[in-house]
């Protein structure tokens, strides 16, 4: 996944997008890295601004400015009313670390479908119709 599309998120709608691509990009991670990274969640705000920020794509650090990251906040939580995403680790037994209020979410049974829509191979025109 090119990270850099993060830095070239400038409204809402890009960057939830982006956070259900980098969803996408988590599960298919067979190494582990992006998993260790997340914790106990699908998306870990941290971790997704960490590799925003350290993906090189921008010319000067002030690129991924405070507001940049509140874009991703705000997206997160628009997710969250959408009904696609609900705040805290995945499983109840999961613990959620000391001031990660606010920073983690998992996917809910309606994101999966949101998801797998994109995931999902188009069908072909004649089936479409």
């Amino acid at each position: 996944m090119d990270m850099a599309k993060g830095t070239e998120a400038h409204t809402l709608d890009q960057a939830e997008d982006f956070i259900r691509d980098f969803i996408l990009e988590l599960r298919k991670d067979e190494s582990g890295r992006m998993r260790r990274h997340s914790g106990d969640y699908d998306l870990f705000l941290p971790w997704l601004w960490e590799e925003v920020v350290n993906s090189g794509s921008h010319v000067q650090p002030a690129h991924c400015s405070t507001k940049a990251s509140r874009l991703f906040m705000e997206a997160a939580w628009s997710l969250v009313q959408k009904g696609y995403l609900r705040p805290g680790p995945i499983k109840i037994s999961a613990s959620a670390g000391a001031g990660d209020q606010g920073k983690g979410y998992s996917v809910t049974f309606r994101g999966e479908d949101w998801l797998n829509e994109v995931a999902a191979p188009p069908a072909p025109e004649f089936l479409a119709a």
